[in-house]
């Protein structure tokens, strides 16, 4: 009888991060403010950020903008106020 170690069957990968995308000549100063802070902040492009998903299979809406993510019909949030980008990957483990 061949058996599979016990755990779940599919693993996911959660992942908000800034961007300045949405503002790009706004982020310097957005930069310079975080740098020097307790916290120091990075801010990334789509494209740098979509690597993290790489062998994970993104789950729709994809990569977008949080507001965007299960949009809230009640509000009017745009990506030039929210400046991240997450999503959510998935990966079988069988």
């Amino acid at each position: 009888m061949k058996t599979r170690p016990s755990g779940p069957d599919e693993l996911y990968l959660v992942i908000n991060h800034a961007t300045a995308d949405a503002r790009p000549d706004n982020a310097g100063g957005a930069a310079e403010v975080y740098k020097n802070t307790k916290y120091p902040a990075l801010h990334r492009t789509r494209h740098q950020i979509e690597r993290f998903f790489d062998g994970v299979h993104l789950i729709d809406p994809g990569l977008v903008f949080v507001s965007e993510w299960r949009p809230d019909p009640k509000t009017d949030i745009t990506p030039e106020e929210v400046w991240i980008l997450g999503g959510v990957g998935r990966k079988p483990t069988a």
